[in-house]
C-alpha cells in the first residue's frame, strides 16, 4: 500500500510481533490515537507510556497508518486495504463472500476485565477478594479500609498503585463483567441481572454497561447467545 503502514496485534511470547512496538520505536504514530487488542494494552502503555493507545476501538485509520486490534487483525486490516485499493464497493463484496461484518470497528464487547492480582500488596489484595465477594452491596470505603488494617487513605493510594484503579471503577469494573457472564450464560431478565450486580436503578445499568461493553445489556446478549444456553425469557430489555 504505497508507504503506507497497515499494522495488527499478533502475539507470540507476550510480545506484539506485528507492529505496534515498531511504530512506538520509530515514533511513526506521532502522537495519534492507535489500536492494538485490548489484553496487550498494559504491556504496550508500561513500555510506551508517551502512546495514544485506544483499545476499545478494533480499527483506527489514518492517512498513512492503520492499526488494528484483534488477533485476527489482518482481516480488518485486509478490508482497509481493499478498500483504499478497489474501493468501498469491493471491500463489502469481499466481506460478504468471507462471512466477515466490516463494521465491526469496537472492541468494548470483546474486551474483559482481568484485574491484576499478583502485585505482591497483601493487604490489597485483601480488599479485591472482598469487594468482589460483594458485589450486590454498596462500597463502603472506610470500612474496607477497616476490614484490611489500612487509613482509608493508605488503602486508596496502594489500591490504585496496585491495581490502577480506584475502588469504585474496580468495583464498577467487576460488575459489568458478572453482568456479561450471566447476560452470556444465563436467561434470566436483565433487571434481574442488574439487581444481581448490584444495580436497583436498570437505566442507571444500562447506561454504565454501554460505557463500558459499547451497546446496551440486550445487544451484547444477541452477539453472545449460543444455542447451548437456555431458552431466551419472553422480555430482555
Amino acid at each position: 500500500m504505497d508507504r503506507r503502514l497497515a499494522v495488527g496485534s499478533g502475539r507470540a511470547g507476550g510480545l506484539d510481533l506485528f507492529g505496534l512496538h515498531w511504530i512506538a520505536a520509530a515514533g511513526i504514530d506521532r502522537g495519534r490515537p492507535v489500536t492494538t487488542h485490548w489484553g496487550l494494552e498494559a504491556r504496550m502503555r508500561e513500555d510506551w507510556p508517551s502512546l495514544a493507545l485506544d483499545t476499545d476501538r478494533l480499527v483506527i485509520e489514518h492517512s498513512d497508518l492503520v492499526t488494528a486490534g484483534g488477533l485476527m487483525a489482518w482481516i480488518d486490516l485486509a478490508l482497509v486495504v481493499i478498500e483504499r485499493l478497489s474501493g468501498r464497493a469491493a471491500m463489502l463484496e469481499t466481506a460478504r463472500h468471507f462471512v466477515i461484518d466490516p463494521g465491526r470497528r469496537d472492541q468494548r464487547r470483546f474486551r474483559r476485565f482481568l484485574p491484576a492480582m499478583d502485585h505482591g500488596d497483601r493487604a490489597v489484595l485483601t480488599a479485591q477478594h472482598r469487594i468482589e465477594a460483594r458485589l450486590d452491596r454498596p462500597l463502603m470505603a472506610a470500612d474496607l479500609a477497616l476490614e484490611v488494617g489500612l487509613s482509608l487513605r493508605s488503602l486508596q493510594r496502594r489500591f490504585h498503585s496496585a491495581t490502577g484503579y480506584n475502588l469504585t471503577g474496580y468495583q464498577q469494573a467487576l460488575r459489568i463483567e458478572r453482568a456479561r457472564d450471566l447476560l452470556s450464560e444465563t436467561g434470566r431478565a436483565v433487571a434481574a441481572i442488574a439487581a444481581e450486580v448490584g444495580y436497583s436503578d436498570l437505566p442507571a445499568f444500562h447506561r454504565v454497561f454501554s460505557r463500558h461493553t459499547g451497546m446496551t445489556p440486550g445487544q451484547y446478549r444477541r452477539t453472545q447467545w449460543s444455542a447451548s444456553t437456555p431458552p431466551r425469557p419472553a422480555q430482555v430489555r
